[in-house]
């Protein structure tokens, strides 16, 4: 998503899996920001700023992409040495304004007010069309590609979701439900990015049972999402057909 939002502005991005190869890619000194996930195996995006400020590449604008937009998250993202930060899912227009802010000689010309943000409370949809376009200014061919990435992805984290459950890994079971709000969040299916939302906070009180009883409602709810998706014209039968 964040790449094709990027390639929509203009800006040439790469993507890397963790904290660490975020570190290493900077080294090389080609980029001119970075847009850092806080959540990621491996090491977080907290210990990746950490050491890229410690550094050739100190003083390179990090920009925190958070699920959350508390206030005490947002007070860490800047007192671990990050410049600023997005909530996710990310806006296209709140993105290109970050840029332009950021990188003010590169940033395209009247990148601020291309899109205002809702933060009106609406109801959960299994599938809110209107937010995904809001998010993409209206570019239907570019949602397409995003709903496409995320109906191959999602099946993916639900196994994953499945195996850790089995396997009594509960913070790997937080982890993977972040991952999976915010995947879910992306792409527009509110349900199931609130599901997922209760079983990161079940995961992280330890409630394992409560954990398996919600991924059965996260499969349910990628169930019909696929089903909305198909009624709505946005895949085609082939497309819902599960493995």
């Amino acid at each position: 998503m964040a790449r094709e939002q990027l390639k929509k502005l203009g800006y040439k991005a790469d993507v890397v899996a963790d904290g660490r190869q975020a570190v290493e890619a900077t080294k090389s000194g080609d980029y001119d920001l970075v847009l850092m996930d806080c959540q990621m195996p491996e090491m977080d995006g907290y210990e990746a700023t950490r050491l890229i400020r410690r550094s050739s590449q100190a003083q390179i604008p990090i920009i925190a992409l958070t699920a959350s937009a508390m206030a005490p998250d947002k007070e860490r993202c800047i007192n671990e040495g990050m410049n600023d930060y997005l909530a996710k899912p990310v806006e296209l227009g709140a993105l290109a304004e970050m840029l332009a802010k950021w990188l003010p000689a590169l940033g395209a010309d009247g990148a601020k007010g291309l899109c205002e943000i809702d933060s009106g409370a609406a109801r959960r949809e299994v599938f809110d069309a209107d937010a995904l376009l809001k998010r993409l200014m209206g570019d239907r061919a570019l949602a397409e590609i995003v709903i496409d990435g995320c109906l191959k992805d999602l099946p993916t984290q639900l196994k994953s979701l499945r195996w850790r459950v089995g396997a009594a890994d509960i913070a790997g079971v937080r982890l993977q439900a972040h991952a999976l709000k915010g995947a879910a969040a992306t792409v527009g299916a509110e349900e199931l990015s609130a599901v997922a939302l209760e079983m990161e906070r079940a995961a992280a009180g330890g409630q394992l049972a409560q954990c398996d009883e919600l991924l059965t409602r996260a499969v349910r709810e990628f169930e019909r999402l696929e089903q909305v998706l198909e009624s709505a014209g946005w895949i085609s039968v082939s497309a819902a057909e599960k493995d």
